[in-house]
Protein backbone atom coordinates (compact mmCIF):
# COMPACT_ATOMS: atom_id res chain seq x y z
CA UNK A 1 0.00 0.00 0.00
CA UNK A 2 1.39 3.45 -1.18
CA UNK A 3 2.04 5.57 1.91
CA UNK A 4 -0.54 8.70 2.16
CA UNK A 5 1.74 10.71 4.74
CA UNK A 6 4.90 9.68 6.34
CA UNK A 7 7.16 11.46 9.04
CA UNK A 8 10.11 12.54 8.42
CA UNK A 9 13.23 13.52 10.72
CA UNK A 10 12.26 10.64 13.10
CA UNK A 11 14.12 7.64 14.84
CA UNK A 12 14.72 4.74 13.27
CA UNK A 13 13.25 2.69 15.73
CA UNK A 14 10.19 4.70 15.60
CA UNK A 15 7.63 4.30 12.40
CA UNK A 16 5.11 7.03 11.59
CA UNK A 17 2.86 5.57 8.65
CA UNK A 18 -0.41 6.44 7.45
CA UNK A 19 -1.66 3.79 4.37
CA UNK A 20 -4.62 3.94 2.31
CA UNK A 21 -6.85 0.58 2.24
CA UNK A 22 -10.36 -0.10 0.20
CA UNK A 23 -11.64 3.53 0.53
CA UNK A 24 -10.88 4.06 4.42
CA UNK A 25 -7.40 5.92 5.37
CA UNK A 26 -5.48 3.51 7.95
CA UNK A 27 -2.36 4.69 9.90
CA UNK A 28 -0.16 2.51 12.03
CA UNK A 29 1.81 4.62 14.09
CA UNK A 30 4.23 2.73 16.88
CA UNK A 31 6.61 4.69 19.04
CA UNK A 32 8.92 2.34 20.77
CA UNK A 33 7.46 1.55 24.23
CA UNK A 34 5.04 4.86 24.29
CA UNK A 35 2.65 4.54 21.33
CA UNK A 36 0.66 1.02 20.70
CA UNK A 37 -0.42 1.07 17.36
CA UNK A 38 -3.38 3.24 16.29
CA UNK A 39 -5.75 3.33 13.79
CA UNK A 40 -7.13 6.36 11.70
CA UNK A 41 -9.91 5.84 10.38
CA UNK A 42 -12.34 8.49 7.56
CA UNK A 43 -15.64 8.27 8.05
CA UNK A 44 -18.37 10.03 7.70
CA UNK A 45 -19.77 10.17 11.33
CA UNK A 46 -21.59 13.33 11.87
CA UNK A 47 -19.65 13.73 15.02
CA UNK A 48 -16.85 16.25 13.66
CA UNK A 49 -12.81 14.94 14.42
CA UNK A 50 -12.43 12.87 17.95
CA UNK A 51 -9.93 10.79 18.85
CA UNK A 52 -11.14 7.30 20.87
CA UNK A 53 -8.20 6.90 23.28
CA UNK A 54 -9.46 3.54 24.74
CA UNK A 55 -9.87 1.82 20.74
CA UNK A 56 -6.59 3.87 19.97
CA UNK A 57 -8.25 5.22 16.72
CA UNK A 58 -8.73 8.66 15.60
CA UNK A 59 -11.60 9.45 13.80
CA UNK A 60 -11.66 11.85 10.79
CA UNK A 61 -15.78 13.14 9.57
CA UNK A 62 -15.48 13.02 6.02
CA UNK A 63 -19.51 14.47 6.12
CA UNK A 64 -17.50 17.48 7.49
CA UNK A 65 -17.48 20.75 5.07
CA UNK A 66 -13.90 21.10 5.75
CA UNK A 67 -12.66 17.94 5.18
CA UNK A 68 -15.06 17.40 2.17
CA UNK A 69 -13.42 20.55 0.86
CA UNK A 70 -9.60 18.90 1.74
CA UNK A 71 -10.53 15.54 0.12
CA UNK A 72 -11.85 17.82 -2.94
CA UNK A 73 -8.49 19.81 -3.30
CA UNK A 74 -6.20 17.08 -2.74
CA UNK A 75 -4.92 18.41 0.73
CA UNK A 76 -5.86 16.26 3.67
CA UNK A 77 -2.62 14.82 4.29
CA UNK A 78 -1.82 17.99 6.20
CA UNK A 79 -5.57 17.34 8.53
CA UNK A 80 -4.04 13.54 9.02
CA UNK A 81 -0.53 14.27 10.21
CA UNK A 82 -2.31 17.15 12.65
CA UNK A 83 -4.74 14.81 14.18
CA UNK A 84 -2.24 11.76 14.34
CA UNK A 85 0.15 13.79 15.42
CA UNK A 86 -2.27 14.44 18.38
CA UNK A 87 -2.31 11.40 19.45
CA UNK A 88 1.47 11.18 20.06
CA UNK A 89 1.52 14.15 21.73
CA UNK A 90 -0.80 12.71 24.43
CA UNK A 91 1.26 9.83 24.67
CA UNK A 92 4.06 11.43 25.35
CA UNK A 93 3.32 13.42 27.58
CA UNK A 94 3.58 16.70 26.07
CA UNK A 95 -0.10 17.72 26.10
CA UNK A 96 -0.12 17.04 29.71
CA UNK A 97 2.50 20.22 30.08
CA UNK A 98 -0.07 21.76 28.46
CA UNK A 99 -2.87 21.41 30.31
CA UNK A 100 -1.16 21.94 33.54
CA UNK A 101 0.59 25.54 32.52
CA UNK A 102 -2.91 26.25 31.36
CA UNK A 103 -4.57 24.85 34.40
CA UNK A 104 -2.57 26.93 37.00
CA UNK A 105 -2.61 30.12 35.05
CA UNK A 106 -6.51 29.57 35.04
CA UNK A 107 -7.24 28.88 38.42
CA UNK A 108 -5.30 31.67 39.99
CA UNK A 109 -7.73 34.36 38.05
CA UNK A 110 -11.59 32.36 39.09
CA UNK A 111 -12.06 35.62 40.97
CA UNK A 112 -11.47 38.05 37.89
CA UNK A 113 -13.76 35.93 35.96
CA UNK A 114 -16.49 36.47 38.01
CA UNK A 115 -15.46 39.88 38.47
CA UNK A 116 -16.39 40.14 34.57
CA UNK A 117 -19.79 38.52 35.00
CA UNK A 118 -20.49 40.82 37.79
CA UNK A 119 -19.34 44.19 36.11
CA UNK A 120 -20.90 43.80 32.57
CA UNK A 121 -23.95 41.86 33.20
CA UNK A 122 -23.85 38.25 34.16
CA UNK A 123 -24.81 34.70 32.75
CA UNK A 124 -23.73 35.02 29.37
CA UNK A 125 -20.16 37.10 29.73
CA UNK A 126 -19.54 34.18 32.60
CA UNK A 127 -19.82 31.93 30.48
CA UNK A 128 -17.77 33.59 27.51
CA UNK A 129 -15.42 34.28 29.79
CA UNK A 130 -15.24 30.68 30.45
CA UNK A 131 -15.05 29.62 26.61
CA UNK A 132 -12.25 31.91 26.16
CA UNK A 133 -10.44 29.98 28.68
CA UNK A 134 -11.17 26.70 26.82
CA UNK A 135 -10.54 27.95 23.54
CA UNK A 136 -6.88 29.18 24.51
CA UNK A 137 -6.35 25.74 26.31
CA UNK A 138 -7.09 24.15 22.88
CA UNK A 139 -5.18 26.62 21.00
CA UNK A 140 -1.86 26.38 23.09
CA UNK A 141 -2.30 22.67 22.36
CA UNK A 142 -2.89 22.55 18.54
CA UNK A 143 0.09 25.17 18.62
CA UNK A 144 2.08 23.03 19.72
CA UNK A 145 0.78 19.58 18.38
CA UNK A 146 1.37 21.43 14.88
CA UNK A 147 4.96 22.83 15.63
CA UNK A 148 6.01 18.92 15.58
CA UNK A 149 4.31 18.41 12.53
CA UNK A 150 6.08 21.16 11.20
CA UNK A 151 9.29 19.61 12.21
CA UNK A 152 8.26 16.04 11.10
CA UNK A 153 8.76 17.89 7.76
CA UNK A 154 5.13 17.94 7.11
CA UNK A 155 4.86 22.01 7.23
CA UNK A 156 4.00 21.97 3.02
CA UNK A 157 1.06 19.78 3.81
CA UNK A 158 -0.33 21.27 6.87
CA UNK A 159 0.06 24.71 5.34
CA UNK A 160 -2.12 23.44 2.32
CA UNK A 161 -5.04 22.27 4.44
CA UNK A 162 -5.28 25.44 6.80
CA UNK A 163 -4.91 27.70 3.44
CA UNK A 164 -7.51 25.51 1.76
CA UNK A 165 -9.88 24.91 4.55
CA UNK A 166 -9.66 28.49 6.60
CA UNK A 167 -12.71 30.17 4.54
CA UNK A 168 -14.89 27.09 5.34
CA UNK A 169 -14.34 26.88 9.16
CA UNK A 170 -14.60 30.80 9.85
CA UNK A 171 -18.10 30.71 7.67
CA UNK A 172 -19.01 27.67 9.88
CA UNK A 173 -18.20 29.34 13.30
CA UNK A 174 -19.60 32.42 12.31
CA UNK A 175 -23.07 30.66 11.24
CA UNK A 176 -23.32 28.46 14.38
CA UNK A 177 -22.96 31.77 16.45
CA UNK A 178 -25.68 33.11 14.47
CA UNK A 179 -27.81 30.17 14.79
CA UNK A 180 -27.42 29.58 18.73
CA UNK A 181 -27.91 33.43 20.26
CA UNK A 182 -26.44 36.10 16.82
CA UNK A 183 -23.42 37.23 16.14
CA UNK A 184 -22.11 39.12 19.10
CA UNK A 185 -18.33 40.84 19.39
CA UNK A 186 -17.56 38.87 22.28
CA UNK A 187 -18.13 35.36 19.96
CA UNK A 188 -16.00 37.21 17.31
CA UNK A 189 -13.19 37.78 19.60
CA UNK A 190 -13.53 34.13 20.91
CA UNK A 191 -13.50 32.98 16.75
CA UNK A 192 -10.41 34.71 16.20
CA UNK A 193 -8.79 33.02 19.22
CA UNK A 194 -9.64 30.01 18.13
CA UNK A 195 -8.40 30.84 14.36
CA UNK A 196 -4.82 31.54 15.36
CA UNK A 197 -4.00 28.00 16.07
CA UNK A 198 -3.82 28.02 12.06
CA UNK A 199 -0.89 30.72 11.61
CA UNK A 200 0.55 31.16 14.41
CA UNK A 201 2.89 27.44 14.00
CA UNK A 202 4.44 28.83 11.10
CA UNK A 203 5.71 32.25 12.12
CA UNK A 204 7.44 30.16 14.55
CA UNK A 205 8.69 27.72 12.98
CA UNK A 206 10.42 29.66 9.87
CA UNK A 207 7.59 29.73 7.71
CA UNK A 208 6.23 33.55 8.01
CA UNK A 209 5.08 34.37 4.94
CA UNK A 210 2.70 31.11 4.85
CA UNK A 211 2.03 32.29 8.34
CA UNK A 212 0.93 35.93 7.36
CA UNK A 213 -1.05 34.33 4.03
CA UNK A 214 -3.55 32.31 6.96
CA UNK A 215 -3.50 35.45 8.88
CA UNK A 216 -4.51 37.75 6.16
CA UNK A 217 -7.14 35.64 4.96
CA UNK A 218 -8.67 35.69 8.55
CA UNK A 219 -8.60 39.23 8.42
CA UNK A 220 -10.20 39.55 5.11
CA UNK A 221 -13.16 37.29 5.79
CA UNK A 222 -13.74 39.24 8.73
CA UNK A 223 -13.45 42.68 7.16
CA UNK A 224 -17.02 43.97 9.43
CA UNK A 225 -15.20 43.41 12.47
CA UNK A 226 -15.18 46.69 15.71
CA UNK A 227 -11.65 48.18 15.07
CA UNK A 228 -11.13 47.64 19.06
CA UNK A 229 -11.14 43.84 17.98
CA UNK A 230 -8.48 44.05 15.19
CA UNK A 231 -6.50 46.02 17.43
CA UNK A 232 -6.86 43.24 20.55
CA UNK A 233 -6.40 40.28 18.16
CA UNK A 234 -3.02 41.40 16.54
CA UNK A 235 -1.50 42.51 20.25
CA UNK A 236 -2.42 39.09 20.94
CA UNK A 237 -1.41 37.13 18.10
CA UNK A 238 2.33 38.60 18.42
CA UNK A 239 2.29 37.79 22.37
CA UNK A 240 0.89 34.58 20.86
CA UNK A 241 4.14 33.99 18.40
CA UNK A 242 6.56 33.65 21.45
CA UNK A 243 4.97 31.92 23.81
CA UNK A 244 5.95 28.29 24.31
CA UNK A 245 2.59 26.57 25.18
CA UNK A 246 4.65 24.04 28.05
CA UNK A 247 5.80 27.30 29.79
CA UNK A 248 4.34 27.78 32.64
CA UNK A 249 5.75 31.83 33.42
CA UNK A 250 4.93 32.17 29.22
CA UNK A 251 1.47 31.12 29.90
CA UNK A 252 0.10 32.52 32.89
CA UNK A 253 1.19 36.01 31.14
CA UNK A 254 -0.28 35.31 27.88
CA UNK A 255 -4.03 34.28 29.89
CA UNK A 256 -3.64 37.59 32.21
CA UNK A 257 -3.47 39.57 28.27
CA UNK A 258 -5.96 37.22 26.81
CA UNK A 259 -8.43 38.29 30.11
CA UNK A 260 -7.09 42.22 29.41
CA UNK A 261 -8.39 41.78 25.28
CA UNK A 262 -11.62 40.18 26.39
CA UNK A 263 -12.37 42.64 29.06
CA UNK A 264 -11.15 45.33 26.68
CA UNK A 265 -13.82 44.50 24.07
CA UNK A 266 -16.24 44.01 26.61
CA UNK A 267 -15.71 47.26 27.95
CA UNK A 268 -15.91 49.00 24.05
CA UNK A 269 -19.06 47.22 23.91
CA UNK A 270 -20.88 48.33 26.78
CA UNK A 271 -19.47 52.01 26.20
CA UNK A 272 -20.83 52.36 22.94
CA UNK A 273 -24.42 50.62 23.84
CA UNK A 274 -24.51 53.52 26.53
CA UNK A 275 -23.66 55.71 24.08
CA UNK A 276 -26.35 54.35 21.71
CA UNK A 277 -29.28 54.59 24.64
CA UNK A 278 -28.81 58.10 25.86
CA UNK A 279 -28.74 59.66 22.17
CA UNK A 280 -31.73 61.61 21.79
CA UNK A 281 -34.40 60.22 19.36
CA UNK A 282 -35.10 61.81 16.30
CA UNK A 283 -38.01 63.68 15.68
Amino acid sequence: MKPVVEFKGVPKDDVYLITKAENKVVAVITRKHELPPTKLLLEATGKGNYTDLKAKEVHIDCSSPMVRKALRENVIDGLLAHETMHLYLLHSGEDGKVNEAVSKAVGKREERVLGICEKYGGGKYCKDALRVMITLGLVLKDILNDEFVIRAGLGKELYEYYASTITTKLEAEKREMSDIEGEEVEDLFIVMVGIMAAWVPFYRNQMPEEGARIRGEMFKRLSDIPTPLRLAVNRLSDKMISVDPRNEEQVDELVSLVLDAFEEVLRKKSSHDRQGAESPAEP
